[in-house]
């Protein structure tokens, strides 16, 4: 075999340790600017920031970081910073359409965040239009990721023909940040609201995660839906999607119709009025939909199709003690009909859920209890009411009775991480240690899996092998915990941190 010349062999060295030392590089790269992303779907700007100045430091030309930076500086009013950025990406891509966006991005200040607010209060109290001037005045027509876009989206909706862009705004942001589930929970959630595009819906929001944080959310809007939609053959494999994973006796009835009218679909005749109330309740102009449905009311008092109409345009508006009023008053002229009583149901639901709600907001923890238990009568197995429920009692200091709805909880909906935090968190508060033992052995290893990301979940995790004596689990766990904390600092509150600090100090570290 010939010898290979020296120079050459050295040559050939320093080839594959760039190739290596790129590939490297690349690879951190695109883990820092998909960290970057996250950030920023989420409304964290100023982290996203951290991680794109790093990118820099690899790669000063890296266009996605120069125009991240850019919008940074932007928002925050640092206006001359911005347009160094802004020219830096020119000399590297002179076409890149982040650069007219970030042109057109309006400043964030302290003035404009308490206009964000009264936009907020504006929605809140129906007043959809007035809260859209101001939300546009502050953003503009592009808001920037995170809640207040979500806001102004929803809001836009509302309004009698902001529908069709808040849409095409919120695809963009599930495009742009596909893995913030946010997004696609609004989008699904929106495009429910109109017959055309109701699958389609109903489609995104079957796709959310069962281990995402919106899940609970999603299953409700998915539902919901389908009730809509009713025991129409269009419905049938969403149907059949929804029953695998959750059973539920009402919409198994729906389905069961649904395949027996495949061949056929019947019609329901209304008078143009409510047709047309229901079209605009479609459209989402509300205004327009109460005015037809009255007009039906003063000629026939009783119209069930018109009382419904109005219950609708109120579960639209989150009134939902005026949508049980109504539901109520059609349900009385046409005890018959199924999906009336269904809505009723839904709508009673819903307003026991905001009485509690707003009861917990002032602090009036017995009377918020008794709302949410009201509310996990109606729906035994529904996770929002029995968190609210769970949640009061654990401020009441009654951890052992909250036990017993978090084991409700994790058995109804076991890919519920909160369910799971929540029962740890009370056998550990009540001294169940033997319990919390038992309960880390049962959660199934797909939430699991998750859980192993979670700050709050590791720290009591950890809390529970300390208590057994297993130093070494505990050991293990608090350096996963690090390390995630070090990579994820928007989860590392004071209560973790202190759960942290003692953990080590157990530890003897």
């Amino acid at each position: 075999m010939k010898r290979i010349c020296p120079f050459i062999l050295a040559f050939l060295v320093l080839v594959l340790l760039s190739g290596v030392v790129a590939s490297a590089g690349s690879a951190a790269t695109d883990l820092l600017l998909a960290k970057a992303r996250s950030l920023e779907g989420r409304g964290r700007l100023d982290l996203a920031a951290q991680s794109w100045q790093q990118v820099l430091m690899a790669d000063p030309n890296q266009p996605e970081a120069l125009a991240g930076l850019a919008r940074w500086a932007k928002q925050n009013g640092q206006t001359e910073e911005a347009q160094q950025y802004l020219d830096r990406l020119r000399k590297v891509d002179p076409n890149d359409p982040e650069i007219a966006r970030i042109q057109a991005l309006k400043i964030i200040g302290p003035k404009q965040r308490a206009r964000l607010q009264e936009a907020g209060r504006l929605a809140g109290a129906h007043q959809y239009e007035d809260s859209m001037r101001l939300y546009r005045e502050v953003l503009g027509d592009n808001p920037p990721p995170g809640d207040w876009a979500i806001a102004y989206y929803e809001t836009e909706a509302a309004t009698a023909d902001g529908y069709p862009a808040a849409v095409v705004g919120l695809r963009r942001l599930a495009q742009q940040f596909p893995s913030d589930m946010q997004y696609r929970l609004c989008l699904g959630r929106l495009l429910t609201y109109r017959p055309a595009s109701r699958m389609e819906g109903a489609r995104l929001l079957a796709s959310i995660p069962p281990s995402s944080a919106e899940t609970g959310a999603a299953r409700e809007a998915w539902r919901q839906a389908l009730v809509w939609e009713g025991a129409t053959p269009a419905v049938v494999a969403s149907l059949r999607e929804y029953l695998k994973r959750y059973p539920d006796p009402e919409l198994a009835t729906y389905l069961k119709k649904a395949e027996q009218t495949q061949t056929g679909v019947a019609t329901v005749v209304r008078s143009r009025e409510e047709q047309l109330g229901y079209e605009a309740l479609n459209a989402n102009n509300l205004p327009e939909a109460e005015a037809q449905f009255q007009a039906v009311l003063k000629r026939d008092p009783r119209s069930a199709g018109a009382l419904a109409g109005l219950g609708y345009v109120h579960m639209k508006q989150q009134d939902f003690a005026g949508a049980v009023k109504y539901f109520e008053a059609a349900k009385a002229v046409a005890p018959g009909e199924s999906r009336i009583g269904s809505s009723l149901e839904t709508a009673r639901f819903w307003e026991l859920m905001q009485q509690g709600s707003n009861a917990l907001a002032t602090n009036q923890i017995e009377l918020a209890q008794s709302y949410f238990q009201q509310a996990v009568t109606l729906r035994p197995k529904n996770a929002e009411a029995l968190q609210g429920y769970a949640g009061t009692l654990m401020k009441q200091g009654e951890a052992r009775s909250a036990i017993a709805i978090y084991l409700r909880m994790t058995e109804s909906a076991p890919e519920n991480l909160e369910g799971w935090r929540g029962l740890l968190r009370a056998q550990m508060q009540a001294g169940d240690t033997a319990g919390a033992a038992q309960t880390v052995t049962r959660i199934p290893s797909s939430t699991r899996s998750s859980l192993a990301r979670d700050l709050d979940f590791l720290t009591l995790e950890a809390s529970v092998y300390a208590a057994a004596g297993q130093d070494d689990e505990v050991q293990k766990l608090v350096q996963q915990a690090v390390l995630i904390a070090n990579a994820q600092p928007l989860t590392l509150t004071t209560d973790i941190r202190l759960e942290l600090a003692g953990l080590l100090l157990q530890n003897g570290q």
